[in-house]
């Protein structure tokens, strides 16, 4: 191996090698698997390059979700679903969900209800809109349904918020 190989290092592994073949020890199977796997792992971690992601591909991934999140954020009331917002992002769903949650950190539908809870709490605080008129307003077709995201979110129902808020 010496006349191709230059690294010393890998060279030594392949020399443990060669004396475990070599040997008649009776864990000789287990030794060359171990001296085999030093090896990959020396290449590894030596002589490969690092799995890196590209800005571009960040960047590009950015701009995908940043686009998705103005649309989020500018139709709140609509009924919002992962397959348009990233038909709108100009991406398959899978891809968006994916990438959406590895850039914003959360989930899509954690992500609208959070946006939906903030936009509802400024809407709550105002005192012009019924709970039900809130609810509406911000995307939510059930009062029920948003009452309980709301409390998850906030840990208050809207009707304690209110009371807090005018406190």
């Amino acid at each position: 191996f010496e006349p191709f190989i230059r690294d010393k290092n890998l060279t030594v592994i392949f020399d443990k090698l060669i004396n475990e073949i070599q040997s008649d020890n009776e864990f000789k199977n287990t030794a060359i698997k171990l001296y085999l796997l030093e090896v990959l792992l020396y290449l590894c971690k030596n002589h490969s390059k690092p799995n890196v992601i590209s800005k571009h591909e960040i960047c590009s991934s950015f701009d995908y979700i940043r686009k998705a999140v103005d649309y989020i954020k500018n139709n709140l009331s609509q009924k919002l679903y992962a397959d348009d917002i990233a038909a709108e992002a100009g991406l398959s769903k899978y891809y968006f969900l994916r990438e959406f949650k590895k850039v914003t950190g959360c989930t899509f539908t954690q992500y609208v209800n959070t946006i939906r809870c903030e936009y509802a709490k400024d809407l709550l605080k105002s005192g012009q809109h019924t709970i039900k008129e809130v609810a509406i307003l911000c995307g939510f077709e059930n009062y029920s349904y948003f009452a309980s995201v709301f409390k998850k979110a906030t840990s208050l129902l809207p009707s304690e918020y209110i009371k807090r808020a005018q406190k």
